[in-house]
């Protein structure tokens, strides 16, 4: 007897198949919205940095047109400028920029660089006691290891304490304590 057809958690069932192809097309929806959200906050990432960038350039070039100076013979002569006008600064397109992938840079952001060459004198081990600690535990463990079944425990310590079974016993005393026992 086949009951599986119907089942409600039938996988194969149509009205299953149905329910999860709409579930993924909704799915599919949302990702995208989400895609075309993130393209257009880079895009204006982008417009913003190239229209601050084009108003440094004519904060410069107004600046550069007080610097001309007068060389004495009547002529102006401009003051050298790194970057303004050289051939080897990059123009961008504006008009390609939304075109581009984003150019954000991807690397690894190190909030505490400078917390971290502050106290370059100090070791980035850090703690001396936890050292300590966690050296005395290796050790512990390295004795652990290699303590052999065939060795006592009193071999292992390697100490004169010996457990009370294997000390030899003052018969004065195990005597003593029988006669009393017998007597009362």
């Amino acid at each position: 007897m086949n009951l599986l057809p119907h089942k409600s958690w039938n996988v194969w069932s149509a009205k299953n198949k149905e329910k999860v192809r709409k579930e993924e097309e909704k799915y599919k929806g949302v990702e995208e919205k989400e895609k075309q959200r993130i393209a257009r906050a880079e895009q204006e990432a982008r417009y913003n940095l190239l229209r601050s960038k084009a108003k440094k350039r004519k904060e410069k070039e107004k600046g550069e047109e007080d610097d001309e100076e007068d060389d004495g013979e009547g002529q102006q002569r401009k003051r050298a400028r790194p970057g303004i006008g050289d051939e080897t600064t990059e123009s961008v397109n504006p008009l390609a920029v939304g075109v581009v992938p984003s150019t954000l840079p991807s690397e690894h952001l190190n909030l505490f660089a400078n917390f971290v060459e502050k106290n370059s004198s100090r070791p980035l081990g850090g703690n001396p006691e936890y050292e300590e600690e966690k050296r005395a535990q290796e050790l512990k463990q390295k004795q652990r290891e290699t303590t052999y079944l065939a060795q006592s425990s009193a071999e292992a310590k390697k100490g004169d304490s010996k457990p009370w079974y294997q000390k030899k016993a003052d018969t004065k005393t195990i005597y003593a304590g029988l006669t009393q026992v017998q007597q009362e």
